[in-house]
């Protein structure tokens, strides 16, 4: 579920990542055109095995924004893309998962922070 929030130049859509159970990809439609000035992951449940997770608009990865996630408990994430972050209006932010990562649902929830046109 999308849930965009503006202060008229920066615009956040948040992502709910519901499970991170198998590979898989989790998306929402962008409300504006922009760039990708951060992407922030929070996640709250336990990583049982390491794993890469990739932000991407319209399944092209984001250039500078790839997080390697070590085992262990809740985590914040955050980075600031160096390339590929120009993003039109309707397009697909989403995060995808390469592994079985986390056992439980309710894994967490990225940002992306969007500077608009």
């Amino acid at each position: 579920m999308s849930t965009p929030t503006t202060n008229n130049r920066y615009v956040a859509v948040a992502l709910g990542l519901p499970s991170l159970v198998t590979d898989a990809s989790f998306y929402v439609p962008c409300p504006v055109s922009g760039k990708v000035v951060f992407v922030y992951i929070v996640l709250s449940t336990d990583v049982d095995t390491p794993n890469v997770l990739t932000a991407e608009i319209d399944g092209t990865a984001i250039t500078g924004v790839s997080f390697s996630i070590d085992t262990g408990g809740a985590a914040l994430l955050e980075a600031e893309p160096t390339g590929a972050n120009a993003v039109k209006r309707g397009q697909a932010l989403s995060i995808t998962t390469d592994a079985d990562a986390m056992a439980a649902a309710g894994a967490g929830t990225a940002v992306f922070l969007i500077e608009q046109d």
